[in-house]
């Protein structure tokens, strides 16, 4: 699996180049949710990002699931 930032996902999201995306739970320290987004290029390749509190990263998937909606 390819580790990508936040801003290089949304680069490949932008260029249509992302063919699946979600959200996967990681582990939960202190009681606070974390999640990360586990995807699949279009060529196959898999990818994943760090992991980021869940809150963030739901409203941050609203937006990435209208970029491929809308592209």
């Amino acid at each position: 699996m390819k580790s990508l930032s936040l801003l290089e996902l949304e680069g490949l999201i932008l260029s249509g180049l992302i063919q699946r995306l979600e959200i996967v739970d990681c582990e939960h320290p202190n009681n606070v949710r974390l999640s990360k987004f586990v995807g699949t290029l279009s060529d196959g390749t898999k990818i994943v990002t760090e992991c980021y509190e869940y809150v963030r990263l739901s409203r941050i998937y609203l937006v990435f699931t209208n970029y491929i909606k809308f592209r």
